[in-house]
């Protein structure tokens, strides 16, 4: 995955989530759809693991190639010991792209996480609210 489609994903799944977090209110209208919107809460879970998946799998990938950049940039850095190279690392651009990719993969992984939690409360919400 590169920047490109990542900034595409990373669009479409916050379309799907705020979409969907419009839906957590408990109204007149919501208690009358609490199956409907319990039944949208697991699917949207179901979509945004697909996506999780597709993350993990991706930072995997970016952390071997994280770990060969940095590999590649302390050989190459000018420095007489082991901590002037890992300072003169900073200025390797290859490492520290591969670096802030691994990052933003990591943190869009925890957001996609945080926000399934989110859905399974309010499908487990909105399941009870469908049983009164």
């Amino acid at each position: 995955m590169n920047a490109d489609e990542l900034n595409a994903i990373e669009s479409r799944v916050s379309q799907i989530v705020n979409e969907h977090l419009d839906l957590i209110v408990i109204d007149a209208k919501g208690l009358a759809e609490a199956k409907q919107r319990a039944a949208k809460f697991l699917v949207v879970q179901s979509i945004l693991s697909t996506f999780l998946k597709t993350f993990e799998d991706d930072l995997a990938r970016q952390s071997t190639l994280t770990e060969a950049q940095y590999a590649q940039g302390i050989s190459g850095a000018e420095g007489k010991n082991v901590t002037e190279k890992k300072i003169n690392m900073a200025l390797y651009t290859d490492y520290t792209n591969a670096r802030e990719f691994h990052e933003r993969l990591d943190s869009l992984r925890s957001w996609i996480k945080t926000h399934m939690k989110i859905f399974e409360n309010a499908h487990l919400l909105f399941r009870q609210y469908s049983r009164e």
